[in-house]
């Protein structure tokens, strides 16, 4: 990988990270509109030195601050008490009161910010929403968000900035957004991909291999092509000089311009409104009376379901997904009718709960919303899923795989239609290590909280029971081959980049640590309506790079300042009990428990190969996929006492030729063998020598000499 000359300076910075409260709030949130006008970019440059001048900023003091240092080269920060003197009255002030800490918080006197948008909720706490830039381009999930209470005092401030970002973009760039199009095709010329058109931008990115440096690239969207993940796009990076880097999911292209389109038009005009009723059957077989809204069309007198007040319709996804027209869907019209129905039916009683919160639609703007049934690849196969795929033509949209009860799994739709919450105040959405996570924890807690509320069926806290695949226990996570604290069984280290195999750093495994902490609440009986609240202003919090860390301290803070005392005991214990403060390994791996450790530190290993490890327990079921520690390039397992089989599988990034590994006492065997059947026979026999026995307590360690020839 090239390296452009755009260099971080690296220096400590402090955090706040103390708590303040105020009154309680029973009602959730809504759009402010700011017009007031921003400091020009040199104006922000200048910003004096808090330290110097101590321009209001007075009130902090430096004893407490911490340094959260993400491993990609932006610092996250907290502030949890007020720290600005004057009054916020808009986005100019919020701007002044940022300005002040700057240095405090990850950024120095070359950042510069620019506003997205502010919201405001029931009490009216207002979260200001701000975006680094360098010279108009967007520093990739650099963002500040200012809390300031219903006086206008700022209590709080989260962050991820990047410092000393002063080189501008090169005034000659290598190739153009059509020319990165082109290599991404390129890069794909074996897949289908489809581009999405008028979505190309330009961004400024981490170094994955070196935090320090920073470059320039085009992204390039696509919509997915693989359907492991909930994410219906794929952001790809092009360096300014034509390199294809690599690709990350993305649930909606980060672009102004992206997918924005208008109110579709003529869509709902010369439609009548009614009702239709009936009894419908479930993908089980049991009949369900339901009423809902229909579209009458004057000339033909079919029923399409479509809500004209809601601005809602029902559609089939083949003809817009992958021929480009809008079919919408009729009572009647086709096999999978009734479940057509009653996902339309499902849809709108989260949509109505949400609205009950002062938000106007998914993406708080009253966009309207495009259910999508039949969801089918462009071979006609039907996709095992639900998603929620981003902003198209106008539409919000919403995808179900009809042949299977998705759009009677309310919990499961709760959790497409946050993606689409999450992503919009969130301002983007990084799907991968513990950004990913966070994310899916979200959908997973407002899913259940919807089910919870709207559906008397509804198993709480477990997490798409109505399927036959992908569930989730949020109260037991073990049960769902998820960890219930940091290094416990089933947890995932950080990715060094996010891959199919690897689940994008393990975003649906590592998710548990904060569902966790919504199952401790319902516990300790937080009314759902006052958690779905609660939920709500953490989410309208966070930054596109809130991690762990920086999530347990901002959940105290916020279930302190919207007045509910008595449960922030109940989050601080979950905090402790989940580690999430913490990536370190702990001092004892829990009773029973024991450890496999394999190094692949040695230069070049990790940068030629991509390399996953499959463990297995001889004597159970437990098995877990994972790879190297991004920061420590070992290879780490929390496993059950008890004897397992290990295995690598070693991918060379150039060829793309996979190879597998596995370790006697005699050091490493590598297989260049296709028949796993066959291999994984060899290696379970214990005749072969390829059990590890692992004992309570202890670490299995190796490294990865013998492997690998010498990196060229």
């Amino acid at each position: 990988m090239k390296k452009k000359n755009v260099a971080v300076l690296i220096s400590t910075v402090m955090v706040l990270s103390l708590f303040s409260g105020c009154g309680k709030s029973a009602e959730p949130q809504e759009t402010v509109e700011n017009n007031e006008t921003l400091p020009e970019s040199t104006e922000a440059s200048e910003a004096e030195d808090p330290e110097e001048d101590e321009p209001e900023s007075e009130m902090i003091s430096d004893d407490v601050y911490e340094s959260i240092i993400t491993g990609d080269g932006a610092r996250t920060a907290f502030i949890g008490e007020p720290f600005y003197d004057g009054v916020i009255e808009g986005e100019e002030d919020a701007m002044e009161a940022i300005y002040g800490v700057l240095d405090y918080v990850g950024g120095d006197n070359t950042t510069h910010l620019e506003p997205i948008e502010a919201f405001r909720n029931a009490e009216g706490t207002i979260y200001y929403n701000f975006r680094q830039v360098v010279s108009d381009v967007t520093v990739h999930g650099a963002t500040v968000k200012l809390i300031a209470d219903k006086d206008g005092k700022a209590i709080g401030l989260v962050s991820s900035l990047v410092p000393n970002l002063s080189a501008d973009p090169p005034e000659n760039w290598g190739i153009d957004g059509k020319e990165a199009e082109e290599i991404v095709k390129e890069a794909y010329k074996d897949r289908e991909i489809t581009l999405i058109p008028d979505a190309t931008e330009r961004t400024l990115l981490p170094y994955e291999d070196d935090s320090d440096l920073f470059y320039y690239a085009w992204v390039v969207y696509t919509k997915a092509f693989y359907d492991t993940s909930d994410a219906a796009y794929l952001a790809h990076y092009v360096d300014e000089d034509g390199d294809y880097l690599y690709c990350t999911p993305v649930s909606a292209p980060g672009s102004l311009q992206a997918l924005r389109g208008g109110i579709p038009p003529l869509v709902f005009d010369g439609y009548e409104e009614d009702t239709w009723s009936g009894t419908v059957k479930t993908c089980s077989g049991q009949k369900q009376e339901v009423e809902v809204p229909v579209m009458v069309d004057p000339d033909t007198g079919d029923l399409l379901l479509g809500d004209l007040t809601r601005q809602i319709l029902v559609a089939d996804f083949n003809d817009f997904m992958n021929n480009y027209t809008l079919t919408p869907c009729v009572i009647g019209g086709g096999e999978h009718s009734d479940e057509w129905i009653l996902t339309f039916q499902n849809f709108i009683k989260i949509f109505d709960l949400y609205g009950s919160t002062k938000f106007n639609g998914p993406d708080t703007e009253g966009t309207p919303c495009l259910i999508l049934v039949d969801a089918v690849d462009e071979e006609g196969i039907p996709i095992d899923n639900a998603f929620y795929a981003g902003k198209i033509q106008g539409f919000q949209v919403f995808a179900f795989d009809s042949t299977a009860p998705y759009g009677e799994a309310v919990d499961v739709m709760g959790h497409e239609f946050t993606h689409c919450f999450t992503t919009k105040v969130m301002n983007t959405n990084l799907y991968m290590n513990d950004y990913g996570a966070i994310n899916e924890a979200m959908s997973d807690i407002f899913g259940n909280l919807y089910a919870m509320m709207v559906d008397e069926t509804d198993v709480p806290y477990v997490m798409g029971e109505k399927l036959e695949n992908g569930v989730r226990y949020m109260n037991d996570p073990h049960k769902g081959w998820q960890p219930e604290y940091v290094w416990d069984m089933y947890y995932l280290p950080e990715a060094m980049e996010s891959t199919e195999e690897n689940d994008n750093g393990g975003v649906h495994t590592n998710s548990s640590l904060l569902s966790w902490v919504s199952a401790k609440l319902g516990e300790a009986g937080m009314d759902h309506a006052d958690e779905f609240y609660y939920w709500m202003n953490v989410a309208l919090a966070m930054t596109p790079r809130t991690d762990y860390p920086q999530m347990a301290q901002l959940l105290p803070f916020i279930m302190d300042h919207l007045g509910y005392p008595q449960y922030v005991s109940v989050i601080e214990e979950a905090i402790r009990d989940t580690r999430m403060e913490t990536k370190e390994l702990p001092e004892s791996l829990g009773e029973g428990m024991g450890m496999i450790a394999v190094d692949f530190s040695a230069p070049g290993e990790l940068e030629s190969y991509d390399i996953t490890a499959s463990l297995a327990a001889t004597e159970s079921d437990y098995g877990v996929l994972t790879y190297p520690d991004a920061k420590s390039e070992i290879i780490r397992a929390v496993v059950p006492e008890g004897d397992y089989y290990l295995a690598f599988e070693m991918i060379d990034r150039e060829t793309g030729e996979s190879l597998i590994a596995a370790h006697r006492e005699s050091g490493w065997d590598v297989f260049d063998t296709t028949d796993m059947e066959q291999l994984d026979a060899m290696l379970m026999d214990p005749a072969n020598g390829y059990i590890l026995s692992v004992k309570a307590g202890e670490t299995v360690e190796m490294d990865s000499s013998g492997i690998f020839q010498p990196a060229q």
